[in-house]
């Protein structure tokens, strides 16, 4: 049966992210989207921020606690991906889920620590770790892609649009009781101010050009 999974400020972060680092990474291209980039990134660094706060707070699979991190796990569940046998629905983030996770959050953090030292101090070896930080985010993301569509076809699941609706396979007693709508709004707001500071007062983040 279909059961809620995925609280809104949970799914409002993971489409939100994706969408800045995208937009991030488009606008080093060229020195024209330099405030961009670089507002970007703050706002990236603004919404890890969020989601350190509700692994610790969020609803019971939004909590880091309900995918912790498993080398063995991940080996097991990888295993079975590529085999004939039949994969495991797990109700939240599966272990090798979990593990693009800690490490796109890592990553995105050491892309907006190396960007600030280089761009605010001058720090050359800011700009390589930068440079390093942001392909390698690349791959990561590219393979969690492919994770997640071979264990959808394995599954029989489509994950992409579980983190859309929020829906999930699973049993009645895993599902979430609140969507925490008002969290979402206040996610809303948090990215909505952040996009009309760089746009219209980027002064107040001190990027100026």
């Amino acid at each position: 049966m279909q059961i809620k999974v995925w609280d809104l400020p949970t799914r409002l972060f993971h489409w939100s992210l994706a969408l800045s680092f995208g937009a991030a990474y488009l606008s080093s291209r060229s020195d024209q989207w330099l405030i961009w980039h670089m507002g970007l990134g703050y706002l990236m660094f603004a919404l890890v921020m969020f989601r350190v706060y509700w692994g610790m707070v969020g609803s019971r699979w939004a909590r880091f606690s309900s995918f912790k991190p498993s080398i063995l796990a991940a080996y097991r569940y990888a295993k079975h991906a590529l085999s004939k046998e039949e994969l495991a629905h797990p109700v939240g983030h599966n272990p090798l889920g979990a593990w693009a996770i800690y490490t796109l959050l890592i990553l995105v953090m050491v892309i907006v620590g190396s960007g600030f030292a280089y761009w605010q101090y001058d720090i050359l070896l800011g700009e390589t770790i930068h440079v390093w930080a942001s392909n390698l985010s690349l791959v990561v993301v590219f393979l969690h892609l492919c994770g997640v569509v071979v264990s959808s076809i394995k599954q029989r699941e489509n994950l992409i649009t579980a983190m859309i609706t929020g829906n999930k396979q699973g049993e009645a007693h895993h599902a979430i009781s609140y969507t925490h709508a008002v969290w979402a709004f206040f996610l809303i707001l948090i990215i909505l101010t952040f996009l009309w500071v760089i746009a219209y007062k980027p002064s107040y983040l001190g990027l100026v050009v």
